[in-house]
């Protein structure tokens, strides 16, 4: 009976973490659904990559996480894009995170988890930087991974597929 519950168990914890990721590299990211935005909206960013942040703004690792992060992205801002994207309401957080707003870098509001869902974000901050060409995901994980020697080489896969 023992060797029975730790086998269910041991299933059970697999098909949840099956379950957690809904992104896999190479393949078309899942619906981006926002309420709102402040910058930039998706639809109208030009760059050649989006790196989507996924953040709550009341935890305070998160912040720091994305202030070091913004000084990392600020070294390819010609080449990809950033939205921050929060459950919080519009009016919320609105002067804490307008001042990460300029114009490479946006906020999009998810009140309803739509978007946290599809992506099967369980935990912040998280990245997804994906090509706007195709719209599939070039890398995934936590922000505090991201340099600029791995952002330059995420672009520089592109240029070798061309």
């Amino acid at each position: 009976m023992r060797r029975f519950i730790t086998i269910a168990f041991a299933v059970l914890f697999t098909a949840y973490a099956a379950l957690a990721q809904n992104i896999r590299l190479g393949e078309r990211i899942p619906t981006i659904d926002i309420d709102a935005t402040m910058g930039t909206h998706l639809d109208h960013i030009e760059t050649e990559y989006v790196c989507l942040v996924f953040i709550h703004s009341s935890s305070r690792p998160c912040i720091e996480a994305l202030e070091e992060f913004a000084v990392v992205a600020d070294d390819i801002k010609q080449q990809m894009s950033v939205v921050l994207i929060t459950p919080e309401r519009h009016d919320d957080e609105k002067e804490l995170l307008a001042r990460f707003v300029d114009d490479n870098t946006s906020v999009a509001f998810d009140r309803d988890y739509k978007t946290f869902n599809a992506f099967g974000i369980n935990f912040a901050p998280f990245g997804v930087i994906y090509d706007t060409k195709r719209c599939r995901a070039q890398w995934f994980g936590s922000i505090q991974q991201l340099d600029t020697a791995t952002l330059w080489q995420i672009m520089q896969q592109r240029q070798i597929k061309k």
